[in-house]
């Protein structure tokens, strides 16, 4: 992304998301397993596998759904089933953003996701303190 830089171009984070996780396709082991990934998932009639019939099982458990309104992946109407079928979610939707909103706008993630662990009561309560093994010693 350098060479792009010296041209005075700015690339969009999403862009150098992107570009990087391309870049990775540059090792066959890694462009195998993309590959068998993808065809496991993904045929020429679209994405064959769906969580959806299984987002009941978390209905009870804390969830913050992040999304960008421009995601040319994945449609946001995606979003609004996956809450739809988690009654415990929340779902953000950020304007003008797309596939990456971590990378495109980090701060308004970041605020959203403490916010969301600091208003939120975990589902499960916090595991007991273990007693220390013989012999061992805790820091």
């Amino acid at each position: 992304m350098g060479w792009l830089r010296k041209t005075g171009v700015r690339p969009a984070p999403s862009f150098e998301e992107f570009w990087r996780g391309y870049g990775s396709l540059l090792d066959g082991e890694t462009r195998r397993a993309f590959f068998h990934t993808l065809h496991s998932v993904v045929d020429s009639g679209g994405q064959r596998v769906s969580a959806m019939n299984r987002l009941y099982l978390v209905a009870d458990t804390p969830t913050a759904i992040i999304w960008g309104d421009r995601d040319p992946i994945i449609p946001l109407r995606h979003a609004y089933e996956a809450r739809d079928a988690m009654p415990g979610s929340v779902l953000h939707v950020l304007e003008g953003v797309g596939h990456f909103p971590q990378h495109e706008q980090p701060e308004r993630f970041v605020r959203i996701v403490l916010e969301f662990i600091e208003s939120t009561l975990p589902a499960f309560p916090a595991a007991r303190p273990r007693r220390p093994l013989r012999g061992s010693s805790r820091e």
